[in-house]
């Protein structure tokens, strides 16, 4: 089975580091798919060349690519890695976000997954309470699924009880690709042309409904939580502008009736604090760190000593993964 990783992102000192750290991730950590093949994807324009060679050099065997941005939303780019491919180069591929690395082997991730069908594979997202609202009539809308289809995707591991995913870390094979290269893209600019007003009183929802939805993540009163809840189901329908990716990939599995494989969440791990049965968790999603680093320094800031220092296993788990690399970067020129 030949396995491919890509990584989509912008031609910016951030992205590069980001980018860099998560090859170096890859080739130290994957386990006996750390030498695999790798497409970068930079969107808009290419690379200069001191990096471009550095990484061609230290992370081979990697391909970088320039692609031109799927329309004027930011939310599709990242699925240029369905196009970027040919039939010839993979049978899996492995799409990870920039705020990802690779910290134990994964030596499994693939496990389960067949050539004869298309299958999907990515971790299972869980909107917490009222930031999601109607998604059973998106999956009717957009996915064309009938009400009995409806209910035999129900599961108790989606909280909006039908299949909903995070696109940090997706498993997907070819015959799948094929299908979701169809319509993915199409279903986002739909979802995001549907939170565009079309009258006055779908301005004041939309406007309202983030305001309902912070007010339900700050309060700890249930009473309160009930109540605005309810107000936010006589919406129909709602959902954060930046969730379109990740709901429009969803609808476009669940269209053409891709398998699915639930993803553990040890494969895109985004909690601050780290399994302790199972140890280091296979990839860490550090989403919640990206802000408060100062990406442009990833390899030489403040931020490294800090997190070393912490009582977080996530963060020193990052920052040893960084000095690591940024040490071995400062030998690499002394040689």
């Amino acid at each position: 089975m030949r396995i491919h990783f890509s990584v989509v992102g912008e031609n910016t000192p951030g992205y590069i580091n980001m980018i860099k750290a998560l090859l170096f991730s890859i080739r130290t950590n994957a386990g006996k798919y750390r030498q695999c093949p790798v497409t970068v994807i930079f969107i808009g324009s290419s690379i200069d060349e001191q990096n471009l060679h550095e990484i061609m050099k230290r992370f081979k065997p990697v391909n970088i690519v320039t692609m031109p941005p799927i329309g004027s939303i930011p939310y599709t780019n990242k699925y240029n890695a369905f196009y970027a491919l040919k039939e010839s180069d993979y049978d899996v591929l492995i799409l990870l976000d920039c705020d990802t690395v690779v910290l134990n082997k994964l030596d499994g991730i693939v496990d389960g997954m067949t050539l004869d069908e298309p299958v999907f594979s990515a971790r299972p997202i869980k909107p917490i309470g009222a930031n999601f609202v109607g998604y059973k009539k998106l999956l009717h809308r957009y996915a064309n699924l009938t009400p009995h289809e409806i209910e035999s995707y129900s599961d108790p591991i989606y909280l909006t009880k039908y299949p909903l995913f995070n696109a940090g870390v997706i498993v997907v094979n070819q015959k799948a690709v094929k299908l979701l290269q169809e319509d993915a893209i199409r279903i986002i600019y739909n979802l995001y042309d549907d939170l565009m007003p079309a009258t006055l009183s779908h301005f004041i929802r939309l406007k309202v409904m983030p305001i309902l939805a912070d007010a339900y993540f700050i309060t700890g009163n249930r009473s309160i939580k009930f109540f605005i809840a309810s107000l936010m189901k006589m919406a129909n329908v709602w959902y954060p502008k930046w969730n379109c990716e990740q709901i429009g990939l969803s609808l476009a599995v669940l269209k053409h009736r891709i398998s699915i494989r639930p993803l553990s969440n040890l494969y895109n791990w985004t909690f601050q604090h780290f399994p302790e049965e199972d140890g280091l968790p296979y990839i860490y999603h550090y989403l919640r760190y990206k802000k408060r680093i100062n990406l442009d320094n990833l390899f030489t800031g403040n931020w490294i000593e800090n997190y070393l220092q912490s009582q977080s296993a996530s963060k020193n788990a990052l920052a040893e993964l960084i000095y690591t690399y940024s040490r071995s970067e400062y030998q690499s020129e002394k040689l």
